[in-house]
């Protein structure tokens, strides 16, 4: 029995998943500063785009007449897909801030970190440092939505980091003679 395919079910999905997040994001932390809500439901939409991007891997065929080009396209897939979740992760911290220095001194410090949120360049530095794990301590998630967030992020990073490459690199084949 032949299996039914998924067809772009994942892709759209996840991309549609994502536009809510960023939409949800934007509403409730910027006009009611609920940032805690905001972060968890990203971090959900994140777990799903990741899934998504996975199982439109699985998906992916090299043909006959394409097996000379595989060793540059399985790569840009790969790439493709990292940039794809490092571009939503970096637009979720832009939009949502409350990233700031490592234990602020008093209550007010923290209420002024999360209130001034992110530059476009601080949330790209923050999501780029989170994703690879490096975590250089000198910025770190002030709420635990946020600290959920970035954990889910470094986790959804690593999992498509191995996941990924490996079933892109079970695609590959050998050229036919």
């Amino acid at each position: 029995m032949k299996s039914k395919s998924l067809g772009n079910l994942p892709a759209v999905t996840s991309l549609i998943l994502a536009a809510a997040s960023i939409l949800v994001s934007v509403y409730f932390g910027q006009t009611y500063r609920i940032h805690d809500g905001a972060f968890y439901f990203a971090a959900f939409a994140g777990v799903v785009l990741l899934v998504s991007l996975l199982l439109r891997m699985t998906q992916v065929t090299v043909k006959d007449e394409e097996i000379k080009h595989q060793d540059q396209t399985i790569p840009f897939a790969y790439v493709f897909g990292f940039v794809i979740l490092l571009v939503f992760y970096t637009l979720e911290w832009w939009l949502l801030g409350c990233v700031g220095a490592p234990n602020p001194a008093n209550v007010g410090d923290l209420a002024n970190e999360i209130a001034t949120g992110l530059s476009v360049q601080g949330a790209i530095y923050f999501s780029v440092i989170t994703a690879t794990t490096l975590g250089y301590g000198d910025l770190a998630p002030l709420t635990d939505g946020a600290k959920i967030f970035a954990a889910s992020q470094a986790l959804g990073f690593s999992i498509y980091a191995v996941t990924g490459l490996a079933i892109l690199s079970a695609k590959r084949r050998n050229p036919v003679e």
